[in-house]
């Protein structure tokens, strides 16, 4: 890979940073007044909080970040099917650890099965990704 491709990747993913930031951030606003109405976190002795706050706010994070990676990907053009396939994988994951923190907001899940279900998903996105994309890929992905 030149130089140039290299500048090129930086600012691509820089700018699908900023662009998935912000589309969060648009989310959130139209997504609170929802929030306050169906999705109020309780304060508790483990609260960090100490009036009713809302929650939910990782919908907007994970939308915003599904629908920048596809756009970036559709922009990329042509993408193998072993690729589509693992970035499909990977937001398919995502989307199921958001929708399992989603439940536990709305309806409090015993700790066992919502690690287990989380534990499923990273897995599953482990699984997917390809070796150089892993923080240690000199570790087996079930590990």
């Amino acid at each position: 890979m030149t130089g140039s491709d290299e500048g090129m990747r930086f600012w691509t993913g820089a700018g699908a940073l900023i662009a998935a930031a912000v589309l969060s951030a648009i989310l959130i606003v139209l997504l609170l007044p929802l929030l306050r109405r169906h999705a109020m976190a309780q304060p508790n002795a483990r609260s960090s909080h100490r009036e009713p706050t809302p929650q939910g706010g990782g919908i907007a994070v994970v939308a915003a970040t599904i629908v920048v990676t596809v756009g970036c990907a559709g922009m990329l053009g042509e993408m193998s099917s072993a690729a589509a396939i693992e970035v499909f994988t990977v937001l398919a994951a995502s989307a199921f650890i958001a929708v399992v923190g989603g439940i536990d907001d709305l309806r409090p899940m015993p700790v066992a099965p919502r690690l287990l279900l989380q534990m499923l998903a990273i897995g599953i996105a482990l699984a997917a990704m390809p070796t150089d994309l892993r923080i240690a890929p000199f570790t087996p992905w079930w590990a």
